[in-house]
């Protein structure tokens, strides 16, 4: 059963705190890449144009938490064909040229399942033991339909096994977009989460909602009762497997510099210039939406006709970022749709040093 009762540190966004492990860890790093799922209740579990589709955005917080600018532009850097480098603006036609790649079976994403002992040991990372060999099957019996639309025989089997299919890597992300494919879903109708279900294991004594029978006798709805039922109510919920990656080369100026003029000008441009945030924080923030047969679907927020699911959920009105033992610990306000934090002063490649060893 769904309740808002969960740990702060499992409470997005990703800030002090958010680490199980380490107290004051959690807060995200140039070079990071994390995970996420996130799950709808809908008509979502096609092969052909069903897709979750995220846009993330970015606002500054100075490390003093003075200043806040919500109008910057985000660049990042990368080395061209030519061995040159460069800058990749934000939503550019060089940004969206290339998505980087994940699959379902990514290690990233162990954990990000419920489980009764919480010993994470169970295959498939907790899931429920066959929704990766549902998914595989409905996804043969779809694709193979699309293949072939006027033979309705038993379908040839692109996904062989479920392995095949949870592995399949997939272009997932890039700096100001991230596209979940149905290659990077589940369905996942999770009926043990029932309340009717609660305390129970395998599947032949879970149930679904009750249902009438001709002569108006009431009887629960199971997987050998009826069984096509039950798999349009496993198809009912769908869960999407996403990453995303902060660059680790970012660079951050306000809204009305404009970069190609000024190393136009300049004739050359490091990213050490005074015109960049060289320090402070970058809050993410995700924009969530659906399409359906290839038309937009669903919000998770910010349209004039639906609810606000982050509030819903019960979001932290701060987040905590900083060290209160060196004195430089601030709170940030929490928006809808933040998901992370990302210190400008700290990278992954912290993590490693350059040195030489001698041996004998």
């Amino acid at each position: 059963m769904i309740t808002n009762d969960w740990l702060d540190a499992n409470t997005l966004p990703l800030c002090a705190g958010s680490s199980l492990k380490y107290k004051k860890s959690g807060v995200l790093r140039r070079g990071d890449t994390f995970a996420f799922t996130v799950r709808t209740i809908a008509n979502l579990w096609d092969e052909e144009g069903d897709e979750m589709y995220i846009v993330p955005t970015f606002r500054y917080v100075s490390y003093d938490g003075n200043i806040t600018d919500d109008d910057i532009t985000v660049y990042y850097t990368k080395v061209t064909e030519t061995d040159a480098m460069e800058f990749v603006k934000y939503g550019s036609e060089q940004d969206l040229s290339y998505f980087d790649k994940t699959n379902i079976a990514d290690t990233k994403f162990k954990g990000s399942f419920y489980t009764e002992d919480f010993s994470l040991s169970r295959t498939l990372h907790a899931l429920q033991e066959d929704d990766a060999e549902f998914s595989k099957d409905t996804a043969n019996e779809l694709l193979y339909a699309l293949k072939y639309p006027d033979n309705h025989a038993w379908p040839h089997q692109v996904y062989k096994t479920k392995q095949i299919y949870l592995s399949k890597k997939v272009p997932c992300t890039t700096l100001s977009a991230i596209k979940l494919t149905p290659e990077l879903r589940l369905l996942t109708g999770n009926v043990e989460q029932l309340e009717q279900n609660l305390g129970l294991s395998g599947q032949s004594n879970l149930t679904y909602v009750k249902t009438k029978d001709e002569y108006g006798t009431e009887y629960n709805i199971t997987s050998t009762s009826e069984p096509e039922i039950w798999d349009e109510f496993r198809k009912s919920m769908q869960t999407w497997f996403g990453t995303y990656y902060v660059p680790n080369a970012l660079y951050v100026t306000s809204k009305d510099v404009d970069l190609w003029e000024y190393a136009s000008n300049k004739g050359y441009i490091t990213g050490r210039e005074d015109i960049f945030y060289d320090d402070g924080y970058l809050v993410i923030n995700f924009k969530i939406f659906t399409k359906n047969n290839g038309n937009w679907h669903l919000a998770y927020y910010g349209t004039s006709a639906g609810k606000d699911q982050w509030q819903v959920q019960g979001p932290k009105p701060t987040a905590k970022v900083g060290n209160d033992t060196v004195g430089n610990e601030i709170d940030i306000p929490v928006r809808s749709g933040d998901v992370g934090i990302i210190d400008m002063g700290q990278s992954k490649m912290d993590d490693y040093d350059v040195g030489s060893y001698i041996t004998n």
